[in-house]
């Protein structure tokens, strides 16, 4: 894996450097500040960026907006290097979707641990060339793209749902096809560049070979743009090219079924919403609390099982005409007092039942904010209002049957948190308001 590390200090950057060769990461380049990280993510095609917060020139906050505000490294996974707690700051990089956090100030042992759980966590190699993909089941793909950006993202994105070979040429498939032992392909997929000969030249060629005779042809093209000679009967589908994951597949299914169907009947966009709330969650307890956060696997106990009432906070972002999100955060009394004690550094005995509603409703709202930006990087507008928090038995407004419920332990202090995802068709008259069961 190619890493960046960004910081102003000497020092700081050596640490790192020790840290990642520790854990066999020694494909390592510097930056001082956000300006040459840019200049450096530009040349390069870099699997982590580790970034520093606090830099002159342009800080962390200024360059992880840059990045995520261009599309081909939107999805570029940022840990970042920082000393604050302030929820203002937190929320921000919380809402920015960055991979991972490290707390200064640093420790060498508990640097290359930390890195070392990071990097297998990430699981981030790219392959550097197009390589045949196996699945457990799906059609055969063929994606015909030049771009060295674009190529091995598609790859990798289809990969998780069919069989897929890159290339980088219409010349190059059909070559490809005259091989001995060449498979048959279900669907061919035409990127946004497919090298020599043209697109209008080469389809008809490619319906001639028998591998291919019976494909699909998906021809992929920005948004607004001309479909020029490729329209039917020289093409079946078309579709419009995005770098985020859910919806460059949601776009592909749609040119494969003609179905617009809303993302929430994706189940990797329902697996996406629970990665991010679980990072957002771990990082929003770890930044702000110092906490180490674990999620409760299925059959283990968590250290204070939900007790049946507590402080709640819910959210929902709806989308008109699409779907919703109905997000419900809650803890037992005990744990949301001893958590707003340490938040505010007053004593358990000095919290009362508002203090623990604000401190609950204000982890939702954070929380949320994570994911209404990834139901964003989908096309996804949705309606949010302020979290609507109360205290005693959850009620049974909530959607239940549709709901993922991930429970956290934390370290500091040892309490355990709930937090409850329902994905749904929009509701037309909204979420009813939580009742006492």
């Amino acid at each position: 894996m190619k890493i960046l590390v960004v910081d102003d200090s000497q020092t700081i950057r050596a640490m790192l450097r020790r840290a990642l060769a520790g854990i066999g990461q020694t494909d390592v380049s510097e930056a001082q500040n956000g300006v040459e990280a840019l200049a450096e993510i530009g040349r390069c095609r870099y699997g982590l960026v580790i970034l520093d917060v606090n830099m002159p020139v342009m800080d962390g906050i200024d360059t992880l907006e840059a990045i995520r505000a261009s599309p081909p490294y939107a999805g570029l996974p940022v840990v970042v290097l920082t000393s604050e707690k302030s929820e203002h700051m937190v929320r921000r990089l919380v809402e920015m979707g960055i991979a991972d956090y490290l707390s200064k100030p640093l420790s060498q042992d508990r640097l290359t641990d930390r890195l070392g759980q990071i990097v297998s966590r990430l699981s981030l190699s790219t392959p550097s060339t197009p390589t045949l993909r196996s699945a457990e089941h799906g059609q055969r793909v063929l994606v015909i793209e030049q771009d060295l950006d674009r190529c091995p993202f598609v790859v990798e994105v289809l990969s998780r749902h069919f069989h897929v070979v890159g290339i980088d040429s219409g010349a190059g498939a059909l070559q490809m096809m005259m091989e001995p032992g060449a498979p048959d392909f279900d669907i061919v997929m035409l990127g946004l560049q497919t090298g020599l000969p043209p697109a209008e030249l080469f389809i008809p060629k490619m319906k001639a070979v028998r591998q291919l005779s019976g494909a699909r042809i998906v021809v992929c093209r920005r948004k607004g743009e001309s479909p020029g000679k490729l329209v039917p009967p020289l093409i079946d589908d078309a579709m419009e090219w995005s770098f985020v994951p859910e919806a460059f597949l949601a776009s592909f299914e749609r040119a494969l079924t003609g179905v617009d169907t809303p993302l929430a009947g994706l189940p990797s966009f329902r697996a996406s919403l629970e990665r991010d709330a679980v990072s957002a969650t771990e990082q929003l307890f770890g930044l702000m609390l110092s906490s180490e956060v674990t999620l409760v696997r299925p059959g283990a106990e968590p250290l204070c099982p939900w007790p049946g009432q507590g402080v709640h906070a819910r959210l929902d972002l709806v989308a008109p005409g699409t779907l919703s999100l109905a997000v419900l955060f809650r803890a037992g009394d005990q744990s949301a007092a001893a958590i707003t004690a340490i938040l505010t550094g007053t004593s358990t005995g000095e919290i009362d039942q508002s203090d623990a509603r604000a401190t609950v409703g204000e982890f939702a709202n954070i929380i949320v904010g994570r994911l209404r930006n990834r139901m964003l990087e989908v096309g996804i507008h949705t309606q949010m209002q302020l979290p609507d928090t109360w205290t005693g038995l959850t009620g049974d407004s909530f959607p239940f049957a549709e709901a993922a419920t991930l429970t956290f332990n934390l370290s500091r202090p040892p309490v355990s948190v709930e937090l409850l995802l329902s994905v749904g068709c929009h509701a037309a008259n909204g979420p009813a308001a939580p009742g006492a069961a």
